[in-house]
């Protein structure tokens, strides 16, 4: 499957309301409600779907998206 990312489509919004029936507003307001709600979600689950039992939650500092820390986690069951 082929990824999309948010910077790629910014710049064209009519193909971004397309994609996601949002306006950039829309989603860009989204955004910070999501990224609690993903940081909760993940201090508890692993991006597996299995419970979090031995590693706490956190951001990688390489994370490229440091602004938004979305999809830039570590999971281990060690």
């Amino acid at each position: 499957m082929a990824s999309l990312r948010f910077a790629d489509v910014q710049s064209r919004p009519m193909e971004f309301l397309d994609f996601t029936s949002l306006t950039l507003d829309e989603f860009q307001q989204l955004v910070p409600s999501f990224e609690v709600a993903f940081q909760a979600h993940m201090a508890v689950w692993c991006l597996d779907g299995k419970p979090r039992i031995a590693r706490q939650f956190s951001v990688d500092k390489n994370c490229p998206y440091r602004h938004r820390k979305i999809g830039c986690s570590s999971c281990s069951r060690t």
